[in-house]
């Protein structure tokens, strides 16, 4: 008898647990597409003691990256250019998925991927770790804070 309950739950048990990661990788997906992200903050953890400092320059620090929901994403430079002569009107775009249950973030450019660690993600706020494709279980050494 209890083989035949244990039988008669296992649909159930299933169903449910793939309804959550579901659920989760939607929630996800909402939070990323939900609206444009400004980049604020670049770090570097130059000596790999997990420290991370500031780097990188103020130009960089209101670049836009929006991710759509048919995984494309537009990538441009903000308002403060770099270089005077940079077009405002110029845009990169990307292709992105999720991986590793929804712990990783991958953007490809054409034939250039990078991978990120999503540290943290909600509403208004994603932290990011860049993963080095060549030490993929290393120490992280840049992250970068998004904000909306």
């Amino acid at each position: 008898m209890k083989n035949l309950i244990c039988l008669l739950a296992l649909p159930l048990v299933l169903i449910f647990s793939c309804s959550s990661a579901k659920e989760e990788l939607d929630e996800t997906v909402n939070m990323l597409t939900l609206g444009p992200w400004t980049v604020t903050l670049n770090y570097e953890d130059e000596d790999l003691d997990g420290v991370f400092e500031e780097f990188g320059d103020d130009c960089e620090k209101d670049d836009r990256w929006e991710f759509y929901t048919n995984n494309t994403l537009r990538q441009d430079l903000g308002l403060v250019l770099c270089d005077p002569d940079d077009d405002p009107n110029f845009f990169i775009a990307a292709d992105w998925e999720l991986q590793n249950n929804q712990q990783d973030l991958i953007i490809k450019y054409g034939f250039d991927d990078i991978r990120f660690r999503i540290v943290s993600l909600t509403s208004n706020e994603m932290v990011l770790n860049i993963i080095d494709s060549a030490n993929p279980s290393g120490v992280f050494t840049h992250r970068v804070v998004l904000q909306r």
